[in-house]
């Protein structure tokens, strides 16, 4: 053979090499979509049933007791979402958003309950986000509705803090201009309005007192609370 033919055999042979890495990537690439089609088959009706009869009566259940708060259900490129908006009152003072939902990672093959949540203005410490990983083939559900309702409890302990916080409070904090007793606007039902200020009471009999004869009390002061210190956001889990 001569020197010519052998150059010329060595590059079909590398041609030949190309197109056979060429079929096997095809052949693997095809092999990946199907896996992925098939989980994403299974992913669908799973997702569908744990969102709709778990995480969204849970989530309306929870926000029935907070006028303030709402639900809303999205539907996204990888899974189901359902949001929380917590909006701003005076007992809660703090804009909060709870994001629980259920996605699929094609990239990773892999299925996650997710929990998000948001406070605005962020001055105490939370978790603000953890994931838990499902197999679809046999999921376990006493495992994933177990971690909806702590992260869901979790959740609820968080807010409540918000009412009682005095980094949060430091604005509804109030002295009563009848006994002196410290009081919080937003806990109470008691108030009046006098010259255009507003005055909070710890009882009826007090806020009676108060109407009858303004002027007899006025002169006591909002308790002066030391500004809020913000925390450094956590990371995400």
């Amino acid at each position: 053979m001569s020197r010519l033919d052998q150059f010329a055999e060595r590059i079909e042979h590398a041609l030949s090499s190309v197109a056979q890495e060429r079929v096997a990537e095809t052949t693997a690439l095809a092999a990946e979509i199907e896996t992925a089609d098939a989980e994403l088959q299974r992913f669908t009706p799973l997702a569908d049933a744990i969102h709709h009869l778990e995480i969204r009566p849970r989530l309306v259940a929870l926000v029935s007791h907070f006028p303030n708060a709402s639900v809303d259900n999205w539907l996204t490129t990888t899974g189901l979402d359902s949001h929380c908006a917590f909006a701003r009152t005076e007992r809660y003072p703090a804009s909060v958003k709870l994001t629980l939902g259920i996605a699929y990672d094609s990239g990773r093959h892999r299925s996650t309950l997710q929990y998000k949540r948001e406070i605005i203005p962020l001055v105490i410490q939370f978790e603000q986000a953890d994931e838990l990983e499902i197999d679809l083939a046999s999921p376990d559900m006493a495992e994933v509705l177990d971690w909806i309702e702590r992260k869901l409890q979790s959740f609820l302990d968080t807010y409540m803090r918000i009412e009682s916080d005095p980094n949060y409070q430091r604005e509804n904090q109030h002295v009563d201009p009848v006994c002196g007793m410290h009081v919080q606007a937003g806990r109470i039902a008691h108030k009046a309005e006098n010259s255009r200020h507003t005055y909070y009471f710890c009882s009826q009999d007090c806020h009676e007192h108060f109407t009858a004869s303004p002027e007899s009390f006025l002169g006591l002061a909002r308790i002066p609370v030391p500004a809020p210190t913000a925390v450094a956001q956590m990371p995400s889990v």
